[in-house]
């Protein structure tokens, strides 16, 4: 039931990502074409940064890492939610490897 939910989270959070894509696309490449690809670059940058904490938490392979996602996609912005984030992601024990015998 739980990786379920995590499942569920990591769905609802590319969900979202692709519906803000959708929304801010036309935005984007009129952007491209009046400035060029280096603006897509810079915004690529930002979107890392941004990840970052959920980034972290899949490379721990943290515990809690949809709950960590979650308050990243949603609180992040806040840069005080950014911030719990990173540090919950850095804090957060990592799941036990399991035995492959």
């Amino acid at each position: 039931m739980r990786v379920a939910g995590a499942f569920l989270a990591i769905g609802l959070s590319i969900g979202l990502c692709i519906a803000v894509w959708v929304v801010f696309l036309p935005l984007v490449l009129d952007r491209l074409d009046r400035y060029g690809v280096k603006d897509l670059g810079v915004m690529l940058g930002i979107a890392v940064v941004y990840f970052l904490p959920g980034i972290v938490s899949d490379c721990r392979r943290c515990a809690r890492s949809g709950g960590i996602w979650i308050l990243n996609l949603f609180l992040g912005w806040t840069f005080i939610g950014w911030v719990g984030a990173l540090i919950w992601a850095v804090i957060d024990t990592p799941k036990p490897a399991l035995d492959s015998r």
